[in-house]
């Protein structure tokens, strides 16, 4: 069976909401977009998980990501420079001092789309970093998660578009729709992050 394309889902959505004159394809495509996004995040996705090295200067604490340019949020670090794993923290818990000591940095934390480190780089460093990669724009074709998937994007699309139109009762019935299908489906959600070591990370918190 043939996957459910952009046009394709385009093209539903339209029939789903009446084609009606108001509703234009841009709109459209931002209720798609926002789908995408939306799945992306409650779900796990092998096409969504990226891995990369980012290099470290000397006497900094902040790292910039450069050669990852598709990160969403970060799921691990490690110095490979040292060979170790390194540790989310607390970021109030790391700044609460004076002067940072010169080290290997062996704990951080993520904010302002930076890691921070619990000391300034006595050395280079390399540092590796698996994380959740940001979908790009989709505009065309098939989209980058799983064929499985392709329903609930666009039962969420149409979500977006009712509730866009104050038709609250239809965007219920495809949020519904859409969770039993995922209930079904037995569809792996996203595991709760926590900014602890003993859980890992979560999008947003310190």
């Amino acid at each position: 069976m043939a996957r459910r394309t952009f046009e394709r889902i385009d093209a539903n959505l339209a029939l789903r909401t009446g084609n009606r004159a108001d509703v234009t394809a841009v709109m459209r495509g931002e209720w798609i977009n926002d789908a995408l996004l939306k799945c992306a995040n409650e779900y796990e996705h092998p096409e969504t998980e990226g891995r990369g090295d980012e290099p470290l200067g000397i006497a900094v604490d902040v790292l910039t990501p450069t050669v990852i340019t598709d990160l969403w949020w970060p799921v691990a670090l490690k110095n490979l420079t040292q060979g170790r794993m390194m540790r989310p923290d607390d970021r109030d818990r790391m700044e609460n001092v004076l002067t940072k000591p010169s080290s290997p940095p062996s704990r951080f934390y993520w904010w302002g789309n930076k890691f921070y480190f619990d000391s300034l780089s006595s050395a280079a460093q390399d540092i590796r970093v698996w994380y959740r990669r940001l979908p790009a724009e989709w505009s065309t074709g098939e989209s980058v998660l799983a064929k499985v998937y392709d329903i609930i994007l666009e039962l969420y699309a149409a979500e977006n578009a009712y509730n866009f139109l104050r038709e609250f009762d239809k965007a219920e019935l495809a949020a519904r729709e859409a969770k039993a299908y995922a209930a079904d489906m037995h569809l792996p959600t996203a595991q709760a992050r926590l900014n602890d070591y003993k859980n890992a990370l979560v999008p947003g918190r310190r």
